[in-house]
């Protein structure tokens, strides 16, 4: 059986066609996203929570350090959720 003769099912895309890729911690998009300079709309429960309270930190306490702990920190969630948060991740980078 191969992909071709498996059903469709309307909405549904397979996480695999994405192409989403993380990008190295180095890329601006992630700053932009830890300073929240563009407004996304997440679907993944857990991104919102860490957009949340990457948010607060960084308000918190905004130096360079910070954030660049908080790029760490976002890194390392996308790393191990990739897969479920693949929608939230090409918001961030498209």
């Amino acid at each position: 059986m191969n992909d071709k003769s498996l059903p469709e099912f309307p909405g549904f895309e397979s996480l695999s066609h994405k192409n989403i890729m993380l990008q190295p911690k180095t890329n601006p998009k992630w700053k932009e996203f830890v300073l929240a300079q563009k407004r996304y709309t997440f679907s993944f429960l857990a991104t919102k929570m860490l957009a949340q309270r990457i948010q607060l930190a960084i308000k918190t306490d905004g130096s360079e350090a910070n954030i660049q702990k908080c790029i760490d920190e976002a890194y390392a969630f996308f790393t191990k959720y990739e897969k479920m948060a693949a929608g939230d991740l090409q918001q961030i980078f498209s």
